[in-house]
C-alpha cells in the first residue's frame, strides 16, 4: 500500500510512520515523502491509499497545503484519502470555510497511534 506524505520536516514524523508500518502493516507500506509540492506529479495521486498534507509546507514550495488540496478537485477520486498534518489550531476552521470539513486533521506532534486511527485497516501482528 502506498502512502504519500507532503511534509518539509519528515524526519520528525518518520519514526511514527516506520513504527506504524512495522507494527500494523508487516512492513508492507511504501511511504513516499516530498518536501515541496512541485516535486510531486499530481497525475499519480490516485495511486495512494492515504495522502498526508502539511498545511505549512516548505517556504520554497510553489503551493501551500491548502492550495495543493483544492488543486486535487477533479483529479482525486476519493477525498477521504486526504489527512492534514499541522501544528496550528486554525486549520480546521479554515478547512470548514473552504468546504473541506470532511478532511481529517492530525495535530503535531503526531504519534503512530494518531496515524493508525486514520489509516486503512491494517493486519494486526
Amino acid at each position: 500500500m502506498k502512502i504519500l506524505v507532503l511534509e518539509d520536516d519528515f524526519l520528525v514524523l518518520k519514526g511514527a510512520f516506520e513504527y506504524l508500518n512495522a507494527k500494523f502493516y508487516s512492513g508492507t507500506l511504501v511511504i513516499e515523502n516530498y518536501s515541496k509540492t512541485q516535486d510531486f506529479q499530481v497525475n499519480n495521486i490516485n495511486d495512494y491509499a492515504k495522502i498526508f498534507v502539511d498545511i505549512s509546507l516548505h517556504r520554497f514550495s510553489d503551493k501551500d497545503g491548502y492550495s495543493f488540496i483544492t488543486g486535487l478537485k477533479g483529479v482525486l477520486t476519493d477525498f477521504n484519502k486526504v489527512v492534514v498534518i499541522t501544528g496550528s489550531d486554525k486549520v480546521t476552521p479554515k478547512l470548514v470555510e473552504m468546504g473541506l470539513s470532511n478532511i481529517k486533521v492530525l495535530m503535531k506532534p503526531i504519534t503512530f497511534l494518531d496515524l493508525k486511527e486514520v489509516m486503512p485497516t491494517a493486519v494486526s501482528n
